[in-house]
């Protein structure tokens, strides 16, 4: 377990700047495994959590006014006042395209919905969890919740850290966090 309280508590929690979010999150996500399953699994959680507010098929779903885009209005709010507009964007875009995708699945009744919902979760969480195998250490989630809301975050920043549009922001987290490594499984690091 890490000492350092930054990992376990990111400064003022969900009112803290998306750069220091970003650093407490990328802390906890070196290995370039886990980064890689990270960009697959995050919106794919999402993908999830916006199916099960969605609701099964009724006259509000086929309407498009959903709980889900409740959801998705507070987030992306969230996203936009973290002092980053740019990544605020770039984050709310992909979210977005995550809840409209939810909007688009095959809609059924209730045990077609909750299929969907759990079998999107599960492939996520798995997805998650053998990344973090190879990191080495738990969850995110699990050290503060507000990672819940970094991951998207971070999944933006590596996509598009390569671009103009985040590249700074992304050089900034990558120096404060550190290098992107393979940890060598062989002969594993002791848990942080």
């Amino acid at each position: 377990m890490s000492t350092d309280l930054r990992l376990q508590h990111p400064q003022r929690g969900l009112f803290g700047s998306a750069l220091d979010l970003l650093v407490a999150y990328a802390r906890l996500h070196r290995d370039k495994r886990n980064i890689q399953m990270h960009l697959v699994a995050v919106p794919l959680s999402w993908l999830s959590l916006a199916v099960f507010l969605r609701g099964p098929q009724g006259a509000v779903a086929d309407a498009g006014i959903t709980p889900a885009w409740g959801l998705f209005g507070l987030v992306m709010g969230w996203y936009l006042t973290r002092g980053q507009l740019r990544l605020g964007l770039a984050t709310s875009a992909l979210l977005g395209a995550v809840f409209f995708a939810a909007h688009q699945l095959p809609q059924g009744g209730l045990l077609h919905w909750l299929c969907w919902a759990a079998g999107l979760m599960a492939m996520g969480g798995l997805l998650q969890l053998a990344g973090h195998y190879y990191e080495g250490q738990r969850p995110a989630s699990w050290v503060h919740p507000v990672h819940l809301l970094v991951g998207p975050m971070f999944v933006s920043t590596v996509l598009l850290g390569g671009t103009a549009l985040l590249r700074g922001l992304h050089t900034e987290v990558l120096r404060r966090a550190g290098p992107v490594h393979v940890r060598d499984l062989a002969h594993p690091m002791p848990r942080r």
